[in-house]
């Protein structure tokens, strides 16, 4: 099956901003997985992606998806602290984000 080119964009896109071959990705890699983005990362990677296709990202809540360098506390490593649920990004999601120009 061939890629649309929503797909080929974003697969360019990322195997670019990420040093990653691109037939080492596919749709369903992940930023958080397959990339390892998270926090400063994430955030520069995010902002990259959202100009470069001039995708609105009003919507886009960073927190649902990314931990905030920022936050973390060194304390939090003696004491249980209650993890919250974070959502995967895959490509397929970024194509679509391409494709609609919005998130």
């Amino acid at each position: 099956m061939s890629k649309d080119k929503y797909e080929k964009q974003v697969l360019d896109f990322v195997s670019l901003s990420c040093s990653i071959p691109v037939q080492k990705l596919t749709m369903s890699s992940t930023l958080q997985g397959k990339l390892g983005l998270d926090g400063d990362d994430a955030d520069e990677f995010m902002n990259s992606f959202f100009e470069e296709f001039q995708i609105d990202r009003s919507s886009f809540n960073f927190e649902k998806y990314f931990s905030n360098e920022s936050s973390i506390n060194p304390f939090s490593l003696f004491w249980k602290s209650k993890k919250r649920s974070i959502e995967k990004i895959d490509l397929s999601m970024l194509a679509n984000a391409v494709k609609t120009r919005r998130w």
